[in-house]
C-alpha cells in the first residue's frame, strides 16, 4: 500500500499557472489544459515531500470466511488508514488521496495484489474503500474524485479516511 499512497493530490479553487498544450494532426487536434495547485499541508506531522508512510493491519479472518471468489472479509476500523492533514495553507478547500495504479494493482478488478512472502494467503486481494465505504477503483479513481469525495479542509486541516 506504502507505493499507492506515495502521491498525494490536494485540488484548489485557486491556480498558481494554467497550462495549454496543443497538438495538430491533419485530421485533428489534441489540446491538453490543467493547472498548479499552490496548497501544501502536513500529512501526519510529515513535510510536505516527504514520504508520510502508513501502515495499516487488517483482522485474522477465517479461511472460510474466503471461500468462494470475491467474498469479502476484515475491513478496517476506522482511524487505521487515516492521514490527519494540518498546517495547511493556499487556497484549496477539500483533499483526497491520489491513487496511482502500478504493479501492485490487480488491473482486471483494481484491486491491491497480495505481495506478502512465504505461506501467505493464496488468491486474496485487498479492495480500498473511501469513507463513506464505496469500493475505489484505482484504475480510474472512481468514487475517489475531488468533487464527490474530497474532504474539506478547515482551518488549515483535515482528516482522510480510507477503509480496506
Amino acid at each position: 500500500m506504502r507505493s499507492l499512497l506515495s502521491t498525494f493530490a490536494l485540488v484548489s479553487a485557486g491556480v498558481l499557472g494554467a497550462v495549454s498544450i496543443n497538438a495538430q494532426a491533419a485530421d485533428g487536434a489534441l489540446s491538453i489544459r490543467g493547472g498548479v495547485a499552490d496548497t501544501t499541508c502536513l500529512i501526519n506531522r510529515v513535510a510536505s515531500r516527504s514520504p508520510a508512510d502508513i501502515e495499516a493491519t487488517p483482522p485474522m479472518v477465517p479461511a472460510g470466511s474466503l471461500a468462494a471468489s470475491g467474498d469479502v472479509a476484515g475491513a478496517l476500523k476506522m482511524g487505521d488508514s487515516q492521514m490527519v492533514l494540518s498546517g495547511c495553507s493556499g487556497l484549496a478547500t477539500k483533499a483526497l488521496v491520489r491513487l496511482e495504479s502500478g504493479p501492485t494493482v490487480d488491473q482486471p478488478n483494481s484491486y491491491l495484489k497480495n505481495v506478502f512472502l512465504g505461506n501467505g494467503a493464496k488468491n486474496v486481494e485487498i479492495r480500498l474503500l473511501n469513507d463513506q465505504l464505496q469500493p475505489i477503483d484505482i484504475r480510474s479513481n472512481t468514487n475517489n474524485d475531488i468533487a464527490q469525495n474530497g474532504t474539506p479542509i478547515g482551518d488549515g486541516s483535515a482528516i482522510l479516511n480510507y477503509f480496506a
